[in-house]
């Protein structure tokens, strides 16, 4: 996704700090810190200058040097229209929160737009001058009446999560997401998007409860980079979504008959062993977007499709697809006496491959008794609909198999037009709701 990163590093550009703020100068109360009011309205007359197009007053305002060397106004344009693409367009500061972070204190603007709450932070010296400014997503603004528990679970490995559960008078159906490739964290976040939290917020309101987690290949990352030896997908996903599923069980006001897993992507891959482990204890398993291919022909389809998005593909590109191919096949040809390293075999050690040589996905999910739900996305790349059809074949005979595809949707299960591409996720929408509504249906029937 190399073009989703620019976009995200673009937003990290933003942050022009210079100069040195003093602690020493900033009076901290019980809550937030204080500022001078020439600083606060400052501050305040900056982001709504911006916010409102006059970018002849945003570069007009009290900067440090490097601001004012750095910010122009077409970089202050870029900027606001930036924003309203990921996030319509702005209506009204909801809160104001002042801070320190490193050497600057920060006034954080938490403003709502038409899709998304955003953190607009400015950043101030020890001259009290504005010295820096960038952005964050806010999704979780307008949860805070819902019932969210920092939790806790695992054996070898803690592993840290939220408990979203509907505080009513009876045991309520539990739902355990499973995240996909890479170090996913609780609220699946991709750029702008935030499914697995979005799920969660919207079952809550359904009286379901929603058990999340950070993957332990984010939490624990440096330890696992430097202990590859022996790391399978058992370790990556498989273990710790059956730690998850014994610790619901523990839980006070959950119905221990319907626990539920949402697999997406390599979790919906990795479901079957998972049934396997609990021994098929779940009430039911929904998979979003599951791909059934190996992983290493899946990236060589990914590239592919990436490379060839504006029609043409250039040197650069054909080399690093060439690369990936190498790379691809030397997974294919791997034995335990191989002595290729894993920057060698798509960044995952031999041990990872080779366990994984004689699963099938499908045919292993298959072995489940119980009701299963596979969702599709029609116009998702990374796992197209090609994955989606060896499911339905495969699954055909089994008749607690359901299944359904979006025609507008990509992997996150957000709603676009045309060919996906990795942009769209730094658009800040929300998880389609046929989405929630065919799990909340699959869960309550």
């Amino acid at each position: 996704m190399r073009n989703l990163k620019v976009i995200i590093l673009f937003v990290l550009i933003l942050s022009l700090l210079a100069g040195c703020a003093s602690k020493d100068d900033i009076k901290e109360n019980e809550n937030n810190i204080e500022f001078p009011d020439e600083v606060m309205e400052l501050s305040k007359e900056f982001v709504l200058d911006l916010l409102s197009e006059r970018y002849d007053e945003v570069v007009a305002a009290d900067l440090d040097p490097k601001m004012q060397l750095t910010l122009t106004e077409d970089l202050a344009k870029s900027i606001y229209v930036e924003l309203i693409s990921r996030c319509g367009f702005f209506n009204k500061i909801e809160e104001v929160v002042t801070t320190i972070e490193e050497d600057f204190g920060v006034i954080t603007y938490i403003c709502k737009f038409d899709l998304i709450h955003v953190n607009m932070k400015v950043y101030v010296d020890n001259d009290m001058r504005i010295a820096g400014l960038n952005y964050t997503f806010n999704k979780t603004y307008e949860s805070a009446e819902i019932n969210e528990l920092s939790v806790s679970f695992g054996f070898e490995f803690e592993i840290f999560g939220s408990l979203t559960q509907p505080e009513v008078e009876h045991d309520v159906p539990l739902v355990i997401i499973v995240g996909g490739s890479g170090p996913i964290d609780r609220n699946g976040v991709v750029g702008a998007t935030t499914p697995y939290y979005d799920i969660a917020m919207e079952l809550y309101t359904r009286d379901i409860a929603v058990l999340r987690y950070d993957k332990r290949t984010l939490t624990h990352n440096e330890y696992i980079s430097n202990n590859l030896d022996g790391f399978t997908l058992w370790d990556e996903t498989i273990d710790d979504a059956a730690m998850a599923f014994f610790f619901a069980q523990s839980l006070d006001g959950i119905d221990k008959d319907n626990i539920y897993f949402v697999g997406h992507s390599l979790g919906g891959y990795a479901m079957g062993r998972i049934s396997l482990l609990i021994q098929d204890a779940a009430a039911g398993y929904i998979l979003l977007a599951p791909n059934a291919s190996p992983l290493e022909d899946l990236i060589i389809d990914q590239v592919e499709y990436l490379n060839l998005y504006d029609g043409e593909v250039s040197d650069d590109e054909a080399a690093v697809l060439a690369n990936y191919i190498t790379q691809r096949d030397s997974i294919k040809e791997l034995t335990y006496d191989s002595e290729k390293t894993f920057v060698e075999l798509l960044n995952a050690p031999k041990s990872y491959w080779l366990d994984l040589r004689n699963y099938d996905p499908v045919v292993t999910m298959a072995e489940s008794t119980k009701p299963i739900l596979i969702l599709q996305g029609e116009r998702d790349y990374q796992v197209d609909m090609e994955e989606y059809q060896i499911w339905v074949d495969g699954l055909a005979d089994n008749e607690l198999a359901s299944f359904e595809s979006y025609r507008e949707l990509n992997h996150v299960f957000t709603a676009g037009v045309g060919k996906s591409s990795p942009e769209e996720y730094s658009s800040a929408l929300n998880i389609d709701p046929r989405v929630i509504e065919a799990i909340a249906d699959f869960i309550m029937d």
